[in-house]
């Protein structure tokens, strides 16, 4: 139990600890936690989250879509890509294409976090890609809670007659 006090300045495993961001934790998970530091999980080591917005109509946040987005990324001194992805030449960037599926009933400012899919950095941890949605604008449709409005103008003819309205 001295050696213990000793090395980690208490004789209680259950103490509170700070960890690296000042938070509180139990001393066993401290020790626990600088005994595997070769694994990365400090975020001040991550390169910056590559952020996109994604411009979606109300018609695919109500039924669900497939959109195919392309951004640029820095690689850093990375030379090997994935398929869906082309070095730029003369550049440290590559230009991918990504699938992203709406999923129905998915709102504007949603966002969506892709882990380790963003830029590379040097010495860093490779960042996330965080694409937020956005509704289009100047459409026929406005969204109220979980209900789409849709605005058409007929005729008295039409209405009275049931006639069918396509959008």
């Amino acid at each position: 139990m001295e050696i213990f006090e000793s090395f980690f300045g208490t004789i209680n495993p259950f103490h509170i600890a700070l960890d690296t961001r000042g938070q509180q934790v139990p001393m066993i998970q401290k020790i626990e936690s600088d005994l595997h530091k070769d694994y990365v999980t400090d975020e001040s080591i991550k390169e910056d989250d590559l952020v996109l917005n994604v411009q979606c109509s109300l018609k695919e946040f109500f039924y669900g879509a497939t959109k195919r987005i392309k951004y640029t990324r820095f690689n850093g001194s990375r030379k090997e890509v994935s398929a869906n992805e082309t070095l730029i030449a003369e550049s440290n960037c590559s230009r991918v294409t990504k699938d992203i599926f709406i999923q129905p009933g998915m709102k504007e400012g949603m966002t969506l976090r892709f882990i380790d899919e963003g830029n590379y950095g040097e010495l860093k941890r490779q960042g996330d890609l965080v694409v937020t949605l956005h509704s289009a604008e100047g459409e026929q449709m406005t969204r109220s809670g979980n209900d789409l409005i849709y605005h058409h103008k007929i005729t008295l003819k039409q209405a009275l007659c049931s006639e069918p309205v396509e959008f």
